[in-house]
């Protein structure tokens, strides 16, 4: 048993088969598919075949592929334990024997209101949802329903469920962001348009599929954005007509060369930094008005004291003057 984990390990325990046959190992999935399809061909016969889906049997399997030298370490391991004497080795028995008696197996009966209850919780809410795909491993949705009843089948595990619930969520991501959204085809007309896009550009009430973008958002640089679209380009654009300044971001979508816009709305932000600014250039007008008249002040002030010390002057030169001329 020691041997089982490698290729032909099991063949090995085979001690002196008297069999009419011949034993082969095969490994591989793909080996075991060829394999398969000669036994069903009848191209091999009369032969003992050891498979495993693993190449290089369990020693490689998928708890030992993260580690690719451990396999060699561990083959090294049973080669050693098979030359140690100190295990212990069985001859072949030849002649065994026992008497096995069937046990009834119980089935638990299922009320059709509890499987019902089942189907909904996988979102079975009517009959043509039960597709009975058997990607759960179950002929039928109603058979999945009992097994997850008996406790025997996990009821997360339903393949259209989880995509209908994917898709679920996605849509309704789509449907209350509040940014806007609008699929372009390859010829830039609009192929899915969000309500929040609608809403910022005041077209609910129009059938706005298949209409060109330019109708609705035009401006040289959405043209430029869009053409040769390679990589995201982002770019602000104030548009007069809504009222709205937004920041766009145009992605390209894989190779059905679909594009997805998505329409950021900055108005407010803007709107605040607009009421700044123009805050900002009233103050500094008063501030400007305020200098311009205390300098027209100083002016008005450098002047009457101008004058006055010119009158003083005249008076005090007349004074002089008046008093030489007595002294003479």
């Amino acid at each position: 048993a020691r041997s089982y984990p490698m290729t032909s390990g099991i063949l090995s325990t085979m001690m002196n088969h008297t069999g009419n046959y011949q034993t082969m190992a095969v490994d591989g999935i793909d080996s075991v598919m060829d394999c398969c399809e000669a036994i069903i061909n009848h191209q091999i016969e009369n032969v003992f075949i050891e498979m495993s889906a693993c190449v290089g049997s369990c020693l490689n399997g998928p708890l030992l592929q993260h580690n690719k030298s451990a396999k060699w370490k561990a083959q090294q391991i049973l080669v050693t334990h098979q030359k140690d004497k100190h295990f212990f080795h069985f001859k072949s028995l030849r002649h065994i024997e026992d008497t096995y008696h069937p046990t009834p197996l119980m089935i638990q009966s299922h009320h059709p209101s509890e499987i019902k209850r089942i189907l909904l919780s996988l979102g079975k809410d009517e009959e043509a949802k039960e597709l009975n795909c058997g990607a759960c491993g179950y002929h039928t949705c109603k058979e999945k329903a009992i097994a997850v009843l008996e406790h025997k089948a996990d009821p997360q595990l339903c393949l259209p469920f989880a995509l209908e619930q994917a898709q679920s969520i996605s849509n309704q991501i789509i449907e209350y962001t509040p940014n806007g959204i609008i699929v372009l085809d390859e010829s830039k007309h609009i192929v899915e348009i969000n309500p929040a896009a609608k809403r910022y550009l005041k077209c609910s009430n129009y059938p706005v599929k298949s209409w060109p973008i330019d109708a609705l958002l035009p401006s040289e640089e959405m043209n430029e954005a869009l053409s040769d679209l390679q990589e995201v380009r982002y770019f602000i654009k104030e548009y007069a007509d809504y009222e709205k300044t937004f920041d766009h971001a145009c992605i390209p979508i894989g190779q059905k060369k679909f594009i997805l816009i998505i329409l950021m709305d900055l108005t407010e932000k803007f709107n605040k930094e607009k009421m700044i600014k123009q805050y900002r250039a009233s103050v500094m007008e008063v501030t400007q008005k305020v200098i311009d008249e205390q300098m027209q002040t100083v002016q008005e002030i450098a002047s009457l004291l101008g004058e006055t010390t010119a009158k003083s002057k005249i008076a005090l030169l007349k004074l002089k003057k008046s008093v030489e001329d007595e002294l003479l």
